[in-house]
């Protein structure tokens, strides 16, 4: 939706952590986030936006809208984005380039994801 990803898809702060459930694999991109929230019951919304296939990878963004609960303390989550249309036909691996608004600015990464052979 280009300049109107904003009002779409929010633009929170949230932050991807590294370990041992932050990986593409058998088609899913799962991620560990963190972000800040003060309400037990609001509901936040997570998007993986499509840019476009460049230089051999596939390139996402992860978008956050916090609804304005985005105060108080830090809390954690998981979210899993079934990705199994981007397998090629012989299911070989493939690279996602994520971008997301971090806590402290702009932010990138790299995935290999795979998927599982029938």
């Amino acid at each position: 939706m280009g300049d109107e990803n904003d009002e779409a898809y929010g633009k929170d702060k949230i932050e991807i952590i590294r370990d041992w459930v932050t990986v593409g694999e058998d088609g899913y991109l799962t991620l560990r986030i963190r972000t800040y929230r003060c309400s037990m019951t609001a509901i936040h919304y997570v998007n993986l936006v499509y840019l476009g296939y460049e230089n051999g990878e596939y390139r996402y963004e992860l978008r956050h809208d916090a609804r304005g609960d985005s105060e108080g303390w830090v809390a954690d989550g998981l979210i899993a984005f079934d990705l199994n249309e981007l397998a090629p036909e012989d299911r070989s691996a493939v690279t996602l380039h994520l971008k997301w608004e971090g806590f402290t600015g702009s932010k990138t990464a790299d995935f290999k994801l795979t998927f599982r052979h029938p």
